[in-house]
């Protein structure tokens, strides 16, 4: 078992989800204090060699004191049952307790987020007893939207607040006390045919009577839900929430993947995310060079595919 300082902040990812993971880490450590004190964990879930090189060196260049551990993600080591966009690599973050006894804090973030304030609060802000800190989540609110299928037979208030884990700001001791790991691999094999987001439904269901709603700022998501209704109605509500983000998450469109036309709520987090994909000095010129490549392709095939469903509507 690796040594680690008392708080961490993990993320984990494939080589699909490469240019998210980097671009999202950099976005973290530009904003830290100097000489904050704080590893990093990233769970490794089918990274390059080359990959894993370039995290190695943007840690050690940040100006933090941190160090990267590399671990093995939860793919290489199981099989539960996965839905839609999801791989094994979304239970990696089930695999934190393991990590060290001594450690007391950490906080997850998905690989498709960007950090655009100072998240070093999170490492030291009181839980109040609480497992873990978490925001509401935008889409599904409640548990009653969020596991419609299980709230009634667990006997779940259907009201009670229902969390989007790509942020987690957990107290491992509770976490690990209160079976979190457990209870959600339990919970993800007895609904394997109604899972959409199958640990964070986990999550919610054991956990989520003792979590902590954190300010939306921590996790603006930035859905397809969201994009639709923006594109069609009035954002001046929600670009007055992403003013003050702390944190955006990309649970719809990835920049790196795709364009979203027609929304302003796209254009201005996908904006900051390719300003620090290629203006961060922490990624180096070589993955700068990479990112811009993989963008230059991605706007050709999504203008090229807008241009064909604007021709075959005429």
């Amino acid at each position: 078992m690796s040594r680690y300082a008392s708080r961490v902040i993990v993320s984990s990812g494939d080589e699909k989800y490469f240019p998210g993971l980097v671009v999202g880490l950099a976005s973290v450590l530009e904003r830290l204090p100097p000489n904050f004190e704080v590893d990093i964990v990233i769970y490794d879930d089918g990274l390059s060699a080359r990959s894993r090189a370039e995290l190695e060196r943007l840690v050690a260049c940040s100006r933090t004191k941190s160090t990267l551990h590399l671990e093995t993600g939860f793919s290489h080591l199981g099989r539960l049952p996965v839905a839609r966009h999801v791989n094994q690599a979304t239970y990696s973050r089930l695999l934190i307790p393991d990590l060290s006894i001594e450690l007391e804090r950490a906080i997850y973030f998905d690989a498709d987020m960007l950090a655009t304030d100072d998240v070093s609060d999170l490492l030291v802000m009181e839980l109040d007893g609480a497992t873990f800190g978490a925001c509401v989540d935008r889409d599904t609110p409640t548990v009653e939207t969020g596991v419609p299928y299980s709230y009634a037979a667990l006997e779940l208030p259907p009201d009670r607040h229902y969390f989007n884990a790509g942020l987690l700001v957990i107290d491992v001791r509770a976490w690990r006390d209160a079976g979190v790991r457990e209870g959600t691999m339990e919970y993800v094999r007895r609904w394997k045919d109604q899972l959409r987001c199958p640990d964070q439904e986990g999550i919610n269901a054991i956990g989520g009577d003792r979590a902590l709603a954190l300010d939306g700022r921590y996790n603006f998501q930035v859905s397809g839900e969201g994009l639709a209704a923006g594109a069609i109605g009035d954002c001046t509500h929600a670009l007055a929430e992403l003013r003050r983000a702390a944190i955006v998450h990309f649970t719809g469109p990835k920049p790196w993947l795709n364009v979203w036309f027609g929304s302003p709520i796209w254009r201005v987090p996908a904006a900051r995310w390719w300003r620090v994909a290629l203006g961060s000095s922490l990624i180096s010129l070589r993955t700068r060079i990479r990112l811009a490549s993989i963008g230059a392709a991605m706007l050709v095939r999504e203008t090229m595919r807008l241009i064909s469903r604007t021709w075959s509507s005429a």
